[in-house]
């Protein structure tokens, strides 16, 4: 059984592309690998599914992937919004991994803990953590004081008013 903390969330698939049953893969920005990896992780039903890889083309923001045993587009069509990882001995992992903040601790520079992150969103330039409930954090490393990984508690710099 794979463990959650051999992988990495690098992105959610989107839909199929072309006829043969590649699926794009909305790709994580920060994500950094050395060599294209032997497999693809998808999180189905809670459980953690390696899929051979292929084919990986990528394009812009996103990558093409074939996955072994998915060869139409009806089958490809649905793995659409599935979680992708990959296995951690496949990363470059001296960058943070900005998904891997989900489940972490937000502490303020008072000590006073603001809430633990459900969603980071790299939408855009600014990365931005959603606490549980629903209050909005930015997330630059100018504002981080602490990280740490073990207690999963991240402290942050807060202006007044969040």
């Amino acid at each position: 059984m794979i463990a959650a903390t051999d992988l990495i969330k690098i992105g959610v698939l989107g839909g199929p592309h072309g006829t043969k049953g590649a699926i794009s893969l909305l790709f994580h920005d920060n994500v950094s690998f050395e060599t294209i990896p032997a497999f693809l992780v998808l999180e189905i039903d809670s459980l953690f599914v390696p899929f051979r890889l292929l084919s990986w083309e990528e394009k812009k923001n996103t990558v093409q992937v074939q996955l072994k045993g998915i060869d139409s587009p009806e089958e490809a069509n649905k793995y659409t919004h599935f979680n992708a990882y990959l296995f951690r001995s496949d990363m470059d992992t001296e960058e943070l991994i900005f998904t891997e903040l989900e489940g972490f601790t937000i502490i303020d520079q008072t000590g006073k803990n603001r809430g633990k992150v459900k969603v980071v969103d790299e939408s855009t330039q600014n990365v931005i953590l959603e606490t549980e409930d629903g209050v909005l954090f930015p997330f630059h490393e100018d504002l981080l004081l602490d990280f740490n990984e073990e207690n999963k508690t991240i402290t942050l710099q807060i202006a007044d008013g969040l």
